[in-house]
This record gives C-alpha cells, sequence and structure tokens, in this order.
C-alpha cells in the first residue's frame, strides 16, 4: 500500500469508534492525568493501525525493540495478518504519523489465553527501516527480573514510565499528542490480579506486571500494546540511562473507569517471553545499543508540541515517486488529519479499539 492510499486507510481510522471491555468481564485495555511526551525522550514508541474494510479498523500502541521488530498485545493483532497491519513511529501529533510501514509478518504467542490474558504478546515484523528519530530500546532480561521485583516490594514510587495516544478519561476521545505518566510498580503479594482464591499464582505472576497511582492517573482506551519503561540503576550511567520495557499495556479494571486509584492496571511481563521473542526474530534477539539523552522520569518538564514545529518522520519509502501524499487528505502531515476517535463505552469482546 503506497502513501495516499495508506494515509485514506488511516484517515477512515478517525471517523468513529466505540470502547471495548475485554475478558473476565472486568479487564479493559486502556494515559490519564498524563502531560506531553516528546519523540526525543519516547523514540520507542510505536502506534499501530490493525484491520481491514470488513473487520473495521483499531488502533494500538507498540514497542520498537530493533530496527526491524516491534512487540505489541496479542489482543491486538490475534486474528489479523500482516496485510492488515501497519506500523508508524518517530512522530508525536497523530496528524503528522506520515505514511507508516507495512508489516512483513505478525506472530501472537501460541500460548496467549483471551480471558485470563496471559501470553498478550505479539511480535511484528517491518517490512522496511525505521525513521531516523525513532529507536529501539532493550527489553529487561530474565535475569535481571528479580531486581524490579525487589524494587516493587520495597514500594518505590513512580518508578515506572507509560506513554500513548490512548484517551484521558473513561469513554474519551484519543488524543492528537503522545502523552506520558509516571506510575508505582506494585508486587506480586499485593496485586490483586495474580492472586487466585487469596493466593499469589505463579502462573498470574510471571504473565503480569501491575501498576498503580496513589493519585488518578494511568492507561486508558488505544494505549493497548504500548510500552512500560523501567530504569534499571545499575545501568543509569550508559547511553541509554539503563532503560528497559518490562511491559505491554494488556488491561485495567473496567468496573473503576481509567486511572483509578482502586485497581491495579496490567501489563504483560516481557521478561517471562524473552526466549519466545528471540526465536521468533530473524537472527535472534540482539540487544540494541540506543542513547537516549532525556529522564523520563523528570517531573519539572514542561514540553508541549503544539509549540514547536510538528515532528514529522520520514519513512524509507517516502523516497519513492510513487509516495506522494495528495493534498486533499487533510490537515497537517496527512496521515490523521480527520481526527474524531470518539469510545462510547460499549461492552464488545475486545479491548483494541475498533474505528468503522
Amino acid at each position: 500500500m503506497r502513501s495516499w492510499q495508506g494515509n485514506a486507510t488511516l484517515a477512515l481510522l478517525m471517523l468513529s469508534a466505540a470502547g471495548s471491555v475485554f475478558a473476565e468481564g472486568v479487564k479493559e485495555a486502556r494515559i490519564i492525568s498524563g502531560s506531553y511526551a516528546s519523540i526525543e525522550s519516547t523514540p520507542w514508541q510505536a502506534f499501530l493501525s490493525i484491520g481491514n474494510s470488513r473487520t473495521g479498523y483499531y488502533a494500538c500502541g507498540g514497542i520498537i525493540i530493533s530496527d526491524d521488530y516491534v512487540i505489541t498485545a496479542a489482543h491486538c493483532v490475534n486474528g489479523f495478518s500482516a496485510a492488515d497491519v501497519r506500523v508508524y513511529a518517530g512522530f508525536e501529533q497523530l496528524s503528522f504519523a506520515g505514511t507508516g510501514i507495512a508489516a512483513a509478518s505478525v506472530k501472537v504467542y501460541p500460548d496467549y489465553d483471551d480471558e485470563m490474558l496471559t501470553g498478550d504478546i505479539a511480535l511484528v515484523r517491518l517490512a522496511e527501516g525505521l525513521p531516523s528519530n525513532a529507536q529501539p530500546i532493550k527489553i529487561l532480561l530474565p535475569d535481571r527480573q528479580d531486581d524490579l521485583d525487589q524494587e516493587f516490594v520495597g514500594a518505590a514510587q513512580d518508578n515506572l514510565y507509560v506513554s500513548g495516544w490512548g484517551a484521558t478519561y473513561t469513554g474519551g476521545s484519543v488524543t492528537e499528542a503522545l502523552l506520558k505518566t509516571t506510575m508505582n510498580g506494585v508486587s506480586d503479594d499485593t496485586c490483586s490480579w495474580t492472586k487466585v482464591s487469596g493466593a499469589v499464582s505463579g502462573e498470574l505472576s510471571a504473565a503480569y506486571v501491575c501498576a498503580d497511582q496513589s493519585y488518578t492517573a494511568g492507561i486508558c482506551s488505544g494505549d493497548s500494546g504500548g510500552p512500560l519503561v523501567w530504569q534499571d540503576k545499575d545501568y543509569a550511567g550508559d547511553a541509554d540511562r539503563g532503560y528497559r520495557a518490562v511491559g505491554i499495556v494488556s488491561f485495567s479494571n473496567r468496573n473503576y473507569g481509567c486511572g483509578s486509584t482502586s485497581s491495579e492496571d496490567g501489563f504483560t511481563q516481557i521478561s517471562t517471553y524473552y526466549d519466545w521473542i528471540g526465536q521468533n526474530m530473524i537472527g535472534g534477539y540482539q540487544s540494541p545499543s540506543p542513547s537516549f539523552k532525556e529522564d523520563i522520569f523528570d517531573q519539572s518538564s514542561g514540553y508541549n508540541p503544539f509549540d514547536n514545529p510538528p515532528v514529522e518522520p520520514q519513512y524509507p519509502s517516502d523516497e519513492s515517486d510513487d509516495n506522494v501524499v495528495p493534498p486533499s487528505s487533510g490537515g497537517g502531515g496527512g496521515a490523521f488529519g480527520w481526527l474524531s476517535f470518539i469510545f462510547a463505552g460499549a461492552v464488545a469482546l475486545r479491548r483494541r479499539i475498533p474505528f468503522s
């Protein structure tokens, strides 16, 4: 699909939307109390458009883990082929998402459970390279998971970073600009999602990372598949500042709505699926060597993308002669010129966000 076709498809995604619920009747994938995030501070963030004219279209987040691969939530892409998925990166405002990248392959974790939301992870291989301002982030290695868990037991505050274009309140519309917020890691012994009949389940504690906040903050509709990032203090002096992708946005409790302090948000624990990720990447998983300049946990940052020239990614295919965006495709960079995501809050069988 070349540029004008891709932008036309994405324009259709903006025309309407209906919120949805998924699994066990209470888990719903959905950044609350967030502030604007620059792509320079969050270059590993991806946006996925998913679907076709028959199924309708959906939007999710993703995590860039190499020059060729993005991970996302299984519930975002389950049942779809590579032809139904397009990946966008290196931008802040949806109006300037650009032409995007086709998916060469999509693999869902084989033991993904759409009721318990275990194994909620999928691997997307890109058909071409990333924009130059997009960078991969290292995933947390299994042998460092204990360090993360111990920090959670110590009840450290604001030690996790989550980002996305999702709604900012229950039933709200998706945001035009990338948002971020910080959350508190919750230990397996404390998290309500890891327990069965009051006892901690080894299977569930391995599947989930739990996080909450003492004020209204967290994930909301449209953030599914996006990154949860932690700083490994032992590597804070490295060029990548020790930032590690530790979770994938998976679910929250629909009974309480977005950003509630009454229930934890759930994320797929990436380290549990490290072997599967490596086995399904061509050449195996090779830890990248990114360089990150900004302190993503610095709450004093007052960045506003609307006070700056828009960041417009340059994809490799943009250099093709047939890759011309028609001037009628809408405002800004064209891809998301008709922005009107609306979440009706209707109960459905998916947590990905539909556009029809």
